[in-house]
């Protein structure tokens, strides 16, 4: 053949007829493209809050390239001469190289789940809908001292250190178990999470444990310190009593023999002394901690509190609503009371009035961002500024007959509620005191409930 002078040899063309052979071949790559696009579609939308737009982008350019340009040969949309097949997968490949290597499809989400739950101190289990290890992280190897072969172990196996029976983790409610290690009781909390597939059904269940050993320990130790305060308080009350009722006795004999002004005194000093140890034993009990609470009326609480209270010739005018209550330990919140009312009737003249009130609006606050909270003023003379950082000192007194601790327990047991205490002016020129950090009742009530439910 001879074109423009040029002659060529005889060549072999490729025959581009569409045959059955090729239809069948097609289809054949049909089936495998649908089946392809519908594992990364699926990935898609399982995934669509995890990837970027441009990831989804990618992939779906790079999966719907091929179905594109074979549908468009197969319907002779395009001529077989022009079969595009070669060119949509090197799109294909492309986009998904893009998909990989710029948006970092393989590491944003699986790998970087995967490391979190890899460096996480608390051990994780996975579990499979028959009770085999799937995964488990580091820690949790390290704890049970895993062998090699740990993935598809039965999880009676790989729990077999703990004493509690396998199914005790696998019941999606949350306690707590304990791990004895070479002469050493190690204590977790444990919980066990069903994990679901699209349709609702249990796959499967994640198992985390959290060690609280020191915790218990550090509980251990404050309930020792509340017992070493029991056996303080008892010695107390006993062995200085004792001698203190025989005094009082002999000196009250001895005025009747005698007037003399040093009895007088010395019966004084004794008095004074009786209500030091009345105080100190306050003190012991009230600075414990409180291991529970319960709802308490507020404005119940303050007028029984004023009834226990040597206030005469005062007055007091609780403005609290009656449907406030707060969570608190109740015999503590009476002596907070009676407390902050002998000291407004010992450091005024009488007649005093003493107000109480709830701080804000008349309501607890619910809201971090408010202060919660209740007061207690009075009309009297009020404490100078500078003294407002020494009033709760224990010791600390400007009444003659005071012993300096009535305030100190109000603070210890303001501390043991997790409460915080402030003294200011009130607007009649005397002192307030207003007690910030409380919480509603029905906050205390879901947190025993929940507390209860895990005991």
């Amino acid at each position: 053949m001879t074109i423009a002078g040029l002659t060529f040899p005889e060549w072999v063309t490729l025959d581009l007829t569409l045959t059955p052979a090729f239809r069948l071949f097609q289809l054949y790559i049909y089936a495998v493209l649908l089946l392809g696009g519908g594992i990364i579609a699926r990935y898609l939308v399982a995934n669509r809050g995890d990837i970027y737009t441009g990831q989804a982008a990618a992939l779906c350019l790079g999966a719907g390239a091929p179905p594109v340009a074979s549908t468009a040969l197969f319907l002779r949309i395009l001529p077989p001469e022009w079969n595009p097949s070669h060119v949509a997968f090197g799109v294909t490949a492309v986009a998904f190289a893009v998909a990989i290597f710029r948006y970092r499809l393989l590491e944003v989400a699986p790998i970087g789940r995967k490391q979190l739950v890899e460096q996480l101190a608390d051990p994780v289990v996975m579990l499979d809908d028959h009770q085999r290890v799937v995964d488990c992280n580091p820690a949790a190897r390290r704890l049970v001292d895993a062998p090699a072969g740990w993935r598809g172990m039965p999880a009676t196996e790989f729990f077999a250190p703990f004493p509690d029976p396998v199914d005790w983790f696998t019941t999606g409610e949350a306690g707590e178990t304990t791990l004895a290690e070479a002469g050493t009781e190690r204590t977790f909390t444990v919980d066990s999470v069903p994990i679901e597939n699209r349709t609702d059904t249990q796959a499967g269940q994640l198992i985390r444990l959290h060690e609280i050993t020191e915790r218990k320990a550090r509980e251990q130790q404050l309930r020792d310190q509340n017992e070493h305060l029991d056996e303080f308080a008892s010695i107390v009350s006993h062995d200085l009593r004792s001698p203190l009722n025989v005094a009082k006795g002999r000196l009250k004999i001895a005025g009747w023999e005698s007037d003399s002004e040093e009895i007088e005194d010395a019966q004084a000093a004794l008095t004074r002394m009786e209500s030091m140890i009345d105080d100190l034993l306050t003190m012991a009990r009230t600075s414990q901690t409180i291991d529970a609470t319960e709802p308490v009326g507020l404005a119940a609480a303050a007028r029984t509190a004023w009834t226990y209270s040597d206030v005469d010739e005062c007055t007091l005018q609780a403005s609290v609503p009656e449907n406030v209550k707060i969570a608190a330990d109740r015999e503590r919140l009476l002596q907070v009371f009676e407390n902050l009312y002998g000291n407004a009737a010992e450091h005024n003249e009488t007649p005093v009035t003493v107000r109480v009130g709830v701080l804000g609006d008349g309501e607890l606050a619910t809201d971090a961002g408010q202060r919660s909270g209740f007061y207690v003023a009075d009309d009297g003379t009020g404490i100078d500024a500078t003294d407002h950082d020494d009033v709760f000192e224990s010791g600390y007194t400007a009444a003659s007959g005071g012993t300096g601790f009535g305030l100190a327990i109000v603070q210890d047991i303001v501390a043991a509620h997790n409460w915080e205490i402030t003294v200011t002016d009130s607007s009649d020129g005397g002192a307030r005191f207003e007690i910030t950090g409380v919480r509603p009742a029905a906050d205390d009530e879901a947190q025993s409930e929940s507390e209860l439910a895990q005991d």
